[in-house]
């Protein structure tokens, strides 16, 4: 009952945080006022992290009822997908810097929606807990008949004790108390891996963490 109504609720919020979005990007395109911009940027900030958490909310309660996370496998140029995500997220977060390593030229077969959520999971992720003052390094290419894609931020070490946890529903990770969200985002990224039949798993060495997913790929 609880996850029936969890969903019904995260199904209802969408179309106004939808509109939300929308607001937000109108005000964006207003450059001769500096202020409507500055409140954009944060509406449209905030409506992000809303959606996402929505979605990570659904995706959760859709696992418990035992519907799993469902997939729409289609050959699409997921390169595309990942830019569009990668403006998003810049559109919220304008001081970021994020250096892209695209090596991706063909279509492969995935959920390019679901991939594009669990790209979304991962880069808020590392802007929201890494160093602010450094960039975060995205890679995407095919490497050994697999589709990798990869998030590496800079940041305080991980403890390896609490690596696996990171992928555990509403964990933080430790010293993140305090910080936005449930704790839902690398628990629903993982699930879309697997889902793939694919792997998403954590490293964190010389001040550095990176978050890389493995799927297996057939090329066209």
């Amino acid at each position: 009952m609880r996850e029936q109504f969890i969903a019904i609720l995260g199904h209802d919020l969408r179309n106004p945080v939808a509109a939300i979005q929308n607001v937000a990007q109108l005000m964006l395109r207003m450059p001769e006022d500096n202020r409507v911009q500055r409140l954009g940027r944060i509406l449209q900030n905030s409506s992000l992290r809303m959606r996402e958490m929505i979605e990570n909310i659904l995706d959760f309660a859709r696992g418990r009822l035992g519907e799993g996370i469902s997939l729409t496998l289609t050959e699409q140029p997921t390169i595309e997908y990942l830019e569009i995500v990668i403006a998003e997220i810049e559109l919220a977060w304008p001081q970021s810097t994020i250096i892209k390593e695209f090596n991706l030229h063909q279509h492969i077969k995935v959920d390019a929606r679901r991939i594009s959520q669990l790209f979304s999971n991962l880069l808020s992720n590392a802007l929201h807990h890494g160093d602010s003052s450094k960039p975060v390094t995205v890679s995407a290419g095919i490497i050994d008949d697999s589709f990798q894609l990869s998030v590496t931020n800079y940041g305080e070490p991980i403890p390896s004790e609490f690596l696996a946890d990171l992928f555990k529903p509403f964990s933080k990770g430790k010293n993140q108390h305090g910080k936005h969200g449930l704790g839902l985002g690398l628990f629903i990224a993982s699930e879309i891996a697997h889902a793939h039949n694919g792997s998403l798993n954590v490293s964190s060495a010389a001040g550095t963490i990176t978050f890389r997913l493995e799927i297996p790929v057939i090329l066209s």
